[in-house]
């Protein structure tokens, strides 16, 4: 178990830093290009809405990709945890923007409001699917 759980500690910070260098470097050129295109550069929540959600599909699939690795011979139905990554990131986005006004965490508050709201979307996805494997 500890071994099981060194790997999924190892894979989920690498993949984290690999998924905000990424995340941040495309979902800044797409909602730059976006806000170009369709003329959103003073409407800031429109900005950070479109950066959002770029950066929480973008980072959701590493990270889940990365845990998907590890979760795939655990348990069945692990193929949808992509998706619940992503969503997690995303609504941790979100309602950090909701709570601090921000459109990332960049604040202890909205660390804390980021990293509870995806804890709970990713934990709770993560009990039902080992719960429905036994």
């Amino acid at each position: 178990m500890w071994q099981q759980m060194g790997k999924w500690i190892i894979a989920s910070v690498i993949s984290w830093a690999v998924s905000w260098v990424v995340g941040l470097t495309v979902g800044v050129v797409i909602t730059a290009l976006a806000a170009a295109m369709f003329n959103f550069y003073e409407d800031s929540s429109m900005f950070l809405t479109v950066f959002g959600t770029v950066f929480g599909i973008i980072a959701g699939t590493i990270v889940g990709l990365a845990q998907w690795f590890l979760l795939r011979r655990k348990t069945s139905g692990m193929g949808r945890w992509l998706l619940v990554s992503s969503v997690g990131i995303f609504v941790g986005i979100a309602s950090c923007a909701i709570v601090t006004g921000a459109g990332m965490p960049g604040s202890a508050l909205g660390i804390v409001v980021f990293g509870v709201v995806y804890g709970i979307v990713t934990g709770k996805a993560l009990f039902w699917f080992l719960q429905q494997s036994n």
